[in-house]
């Protein structure tokens, strides 16, 4: 068993697809997701209960909250990697207003709240990680997560 959870990974508008149709499926890559997206809905008990593998991901975030994080996620990436396209290429002062909306808010309206289709999705979202935590793949993901931040802190210890 590797460390996936401690895996460095190219995130784009694909590995974000890849996150949200397998979830813990594309095991580095949801570890990723995990570790980056879930960790900021409550930083201080994540460091404390899942970095350390005192606890499993999912028994600190709730579906509700997971599905939340793949819905952000999803509906921002294309923007976001936009963003970055074009800082990177030094256009961003010329052509920023060509970003392109978000895929789940209503546009043209700052803070404008998820559309129709938006709420859709994260009820779609919600079933799909309900039934992915109860699958045999999902238990194993967070059994082997926690494993390998728990070996991470082990590791970390003796130095």
């Amino acid at each position: 068993m590797t460390d996936f959870a401690n895996e460095a990974i190219e995130i784009t508008v694909a590995t974000v697809e890849k996150i949200v149709t397998n979830l813990r499926g594309a095991k580095v890559e949801y570890a990723w997701f995990v570790s980056s997206i879930m960790r900021q809905l409550n930083a201080m008990m994540y460091k404390s209960k899942v970095e350390s593998g005192a606890m499993k991901p999912m028994e600190l975030f709730t579906p509700s909250d997971e599905a939340f994080g793949l819905l952000a996620l999803e509906n921002g990436m294309r923007r976001w990697a936009k963003e970055y396209e074009l800082k990177t290429t030094g256009k961003w002062e010329v052509d920023k207003d060509t970003l392109p909306y978000t895929m789940y808010t209503r546009s043209g309206v700052k803070n404008g709240g998820w559309s129709a289709e938006g709420l859709r999705r994260f009820n779609k979202l919600y079933d799909k990680v309900v039934k992915d935590r109860a699958s045999n793949r999902g238990k194993t993901f967070e059994k082997d997560f926690q494993e390998s931040h728990k070996r991470a802190m082990s590791g970390s210890s003796r130095k």
